[in-house]
């Protein structure tokens, strides 16, 4: 796992970073950012799901629907987890879909 308060040490230009822990230990990882979505696509959802998004999780969707932040990278720039996952509109209806069916007798496994 990446300790986010690690210090960027070199960027280029695309999604992919070289950063150094508070352990001085230098990671290869990357930022993606999904596209953004509207604030009516935001209370749709929220409607739809009978919940209340916060504030400045809609604010952040209008901007990123979801991003993967300081994944971590493998020796040949592969993605290789870690790091902080913010989940888009769609991933929340998905385990929100897959614990309504673990609660009703359908067995479901995370890893």
């Amino acid at each position: 796992m990446v300790n986010v308060s690690s210090v960027v040490i070199d960027a280029n230009d695309s999604d992919h970073l070289k950063i150094i822990s508070n352990e001085w230990e230098v990671s290869d990882v990357s930022c993606s950012f999904n596209s953004p979505i509207n604030m009516a696509e935001a209370e749709i959802f929220e409607n739809e799901n009978n919940i209340k998004l916060p504030e400045d999780y809609k604010t952040f969707l209008t901007l990123h629907n979801g991003a993967r932040i300081y994944e971590l990278l493998d020796d040949d720039g592969e993605k290789i987890g870690g790091g902080l996952h913010v989940f888009s509109l769609g991933e929340i209806k998905e385990v929100q879909e897959i614990d309504y069916l673990s609660e009703h007798g359908v067995g479901h496994l995370y890893c």
